[in-house]
């Protein structure tokens, strides 16, 4: 341990030091290697295990056949123990010596003969197409003759009149229904068309058997590639824990500890940078969780050597890495920012509660695009949980039903999440170094916005209409953009009285930012890639640009009032309001680019509701960014 802390940068060797001080490090390697231990021993256990649980796990996992399937496609009844396997013998010396008549009483055995025997009476009901099929009937026939006579006449049987009390309904058979009355138990029917391969084949396998279920004692049908298989499937949710959970809750807490103690003006004064000080504060957790990540690490290469799916297991290694970085740099941002306010563990909490949601949502939307849809392939781009559960999928499974889009636009978002952490670092270090002004460049700023725009896109199907691409493109992109203008706020120790923001310039940079997904980006995107596509000139009507004018105007507002002083509880209500007004603005700017609304009495929508309410409106549209204008105006010292 100590040669591998000597290797570290200057910067954090003094806090994994810390973090690892004592008998701290032994520990957590032995607890690593305890569960290391216990990845291996569960991929074992359940791949090779002969048990219902584990052979439950497994049908789940899709790694085995339900036996039931098994059972009908093979005419193989399982036995789970020797015990079993007697009292199938028993019924299988009967069903040979007396036919399907002499078994009693509705075992697996018994269920399995009788089903197979009954689908064959079926099939002699159902016209056969050409001569092999027709030959094979024959057999069938020939076979019910011996083993289940009662069964040629179960299409009389199964007769049923149409219902006089319900006319139109037609006669119909029930097959099943005649099986109970001539044998005194039920069996149900297997499907059956001559012009499905399967069930032709079950039929043949019937004739071979001579109608005679064989009996096997149940094992497990996998090997040792299985099991390493399996355990790396384990190893690479503890990989996707740690990275997106455990890790970025750790540097969170850490930070915030640091924050409520006051502890970090001694370490400014040091000789290390403030780049420096932000990572080699997350350096002291982020050793702790490789202690764990490493050897799980290599669990998870040999499952997917041993499945034979490397290239998915890196790419699913590249994404993990993208968000781990984003998610670990932000929760230390978060954990810096409100950790004079709040305790660690309240910061830890709430973090983890977030981070598990974004998780499951994340890992649901992937697992959906994966297997089911193609047309939501792209919203990966948005959500690094979604790609890094299609690639860990694609690592087990092989390629689902997803498309080649949604791994580009999965490794698009780890990219988008690299260039991210690195404004996150940026904002951090201008934080620890106390600096006043904004925690982010215009060049920084702009950066980001480029790449959300471009993951924004990305997340929208390719033949997405131009005005589709303009209108979600933005309503993607408010959230990244509030977040961007936030960080391009002045802030410092000084009182905001002290403080001028420059909130035209601020409202400039947000309206380029949009611009450049409203205009510039469907121009690029037609003239590369969908020349064909007709852009509707009606996007651009003055009145719906009015509306949209107004709500990115307003959107620029809220975010600066936010960032730049603290709110009282009225002010955050009424903040609330507006937010609600600009999504209420933003759907009449769309519905006036798409066409919808064409007549100047919606200009003003509620006004259909009621003239009452048509003036409100009218006069909230002039109200709220004046009354925005000036809480800025009395909170901070000034405005230009």
């Amino acid at each position: 341990m100590d040669k591998l802390l000597d290797k570290l940068p200057a910067f954090a060797l003094p806090f994994v030091t810390r973090s690892l001080r004592g008998s701290r490090a032994k520990r957590y390697l032995v607890f690593s290697a305890v569960l290391t231990g216990m990845t291996m021993i569960i991929g074992l256990w359940i791949a090779l295990g002969a048990g219902d649980f584990e052979r439950e796990m497994r049908t789940s996992l899709d790694f085995e056949t339900p036996m039931y399937e098994r059972e009908r496609d093979e005419l193989t009844v399982l036995a789970m123990d020797a015990w079993q396997h007697r009292d199938y013998e028993e019924s299988r010396a009967v069903l040979e010596r007396e036919g399907l008549a002499g078994l009693a009483g509705h075992d697996t055995y018994t269920s399995t003969a009788g089903t197979a025997l009954l689908t064959a009476a079926v099939a002699l009901e159902k016209p056969a197409y050409g001569e092999q099929h027709r030959a094979l009937q024959l057999q069938l026939r020939t076979l019910l003759e011996r083993r289940a006579p009662e069964l040629l006449e179960v299409r009389k049987e199964a007769y049923h009149a149409a219902d006089e009390d319900y006319p139109g309904s037609e006669p119909y058979y029930d097959y099943d229904e005649a099986f109970s009355l001539s044998y005194g138990f039920y069996v149900g029917h297997d499907y059956f068309e001559w012009t499905d391969p399967e069930a032709v084949a079950r039929m043949q396998t019937l004739v071979e058997r001579d109608g005679i279920p064989e009996i096997e004692v149940y094992s497990s049908p996998l090997g040792l590639e299985h099991a390493l298989g399996i355990a790396g499937m384990l190893a690479g949710f503890v990989l996707m824990a740690v990275g997106t959970v455990l890790a970025p809750i750790l540097v969170a807490v850490q930070q915030a500890q640091e924050r409520n103690e006051n502890t970090l003006m001694p370490l400014t004064a040091t000789a290390l940078n403030p780049r420096e000080l932000a990572l080699g504060l997350s350096a002291g957790p982020i050793a702790v969780a490789l202690i764990f990540v490493v050897p799980q690490l290599g669990v998870f290469g040999l499952g997917a050597l041993a499945m034979g799916y490397v290239v998915p297991a890196l790419g699913f290694l590249g994404v993990l890495t993208g968000a781990s970085v984003l998610l670990t740099l932000g929760a230390q941002l978060v954990g810096d920012l409100v950790g004079t306010k709040r305790t660690p563990g309240i910061v830890g909490i709430a973090l983890m509660v977030l981070a598990v949601a974004t998780w499951s949502f994340g890992a649901t939307l992937g697992l959906e695009a994966y297997e089911y849809d193609r047309d939501i392939a792209g919203l990966v781009a948005l959500l690094p949980h979604a790609g890094m559960t299609g690639f860990y999928l694609t690592t087990w499974y092989g390629g689902g039903s997803s498309s080649g889009y949604f791994y580009l636009a999965a490794l698009a978002n780890a990219g988008g999440c690299l260039v991210a952490a690195h404004l996150v670092l940026s904002a951090l270090s201008k934080r620890i170094a106390g600096r006043s002004g904004p925690l982010l460049t215009r060049g920084q700023a702009v950066a980001g916005a480029l790449t959300f725009i471009l993951l924004a896109n990305l997340a929208m199907p390719l033949d997405a209409e131009i005005e589709m691409r303009q209108y979600i493109g933005l309503g993607i992109l408010s959230v990244p953009f509030i977040v961007l203008l936030m960080a391009r706020v002045p802030l410092g120790d000084t009182a905001p009285k002290l403080r001028s923001v420059p909130v035209m310039p601020l409202l400039g940079e947000l309206g380029a930012w949009s611009a450049a997904q409203f205009i510039l980006i469907p121009l690029v995107y037609v003239g590369l890639f969908s020349p064909e596509l007709h852009w509707d000139l009606e996007v651009f009507h003055p009145v719906g640009l009015v509306w949209l004018t107004w709500s990115i105007a307003v959107t620029g507002l809220i975010a600066i009032r936010l960032a730049s002083a603290p709110n009282k509880i009225l002010s955050n209500v009424w903040l609330a309001f507006c937010a609600v007004t600009v999504v209420i603005a933003f759907v009449h700017a769309v519905l006036w680019g798409v066409g919808e609304f064409n007549d100047i009495d919606e200009v003003f929508a509620m006004a259909e509701l009621s003239p009452v309410l048509g003036l409100l409106q009218a006069a909230l549209a002039v109200w709220i960014p004046i009354s925005l204008v000036r809480q800025l105006r009395s909170v901070l010292g000034g405005i230009r």
